[in-house]
C-alpha cells in the first residue's frame, strides 16, 4: 500500500497571506484584514514602527517560501523562510481556520 502525500489546500492561500503582511510591515503598517482579534491588539503604532524599521534594514526579500506545517490546537503552525540579501528570516506563525494570524514572529536564523 502506497500512501500518496496529502495535498494541502491552505499552503498557496497562507504564503501569499504571509508575503502580504509581511509587505505591509516593512511599509509601516498591517493588512488588519489578515489578523486576529489578538494580533490586531498586538500591532500598535510602536510595535509596526519596530516592525517597520527592521525588516528595511535587511531589504527586500530574494525568497520567502514555506517551511514547515503542522496542525495545533484548532489552527495550523506555519513556518516561513525569507531570504533577503543582507539576512536569512524565519517566520513562526499561527493561523486560525478561518485564514487569520493570530501569531506572526520573525526572528534571524543564525
Amino acid at each position: 500500500l502506497l500512501l500518496a502525500p496529502t495535498a494541502d489546500p491552505g499552503a498557496a492561500p497562507a504564503l501569499e497571506n504571509a508575503k502580504r503582511l509581511y509587505s505591509a510591515l516593512t511599509d509601516g503598517h498591517v493588512e488588519k484584514d489578515l489578523l486576529d482579534a489578538d494580533l490586531t491588539a498586538y500591532f500598535t503604532p510602536e510595535a509596526i514602527a519596530d516592525f517597520s524599521a527592521s525588516l528595511k534594514a535587511v531589504g527586500a526579500p530574494i525568497s520567502f517560501t514555506q517551511s514547515s506545517r503542522q496542525d495545533r490546537g484548532g489552527m495550523t503552525h506555519r513556518g516561513f523562510t525569507v531570504r533577503t540579501a543582507v539576512k536569512t528570516l524565519r517566520i513562526s506563525a499561527f493561523i486560525t481556520p478561518d485564514g487569520r494570524f493570530s501569531q506572526f514572529l520573525i526572528s534571524p536564523v543564525d
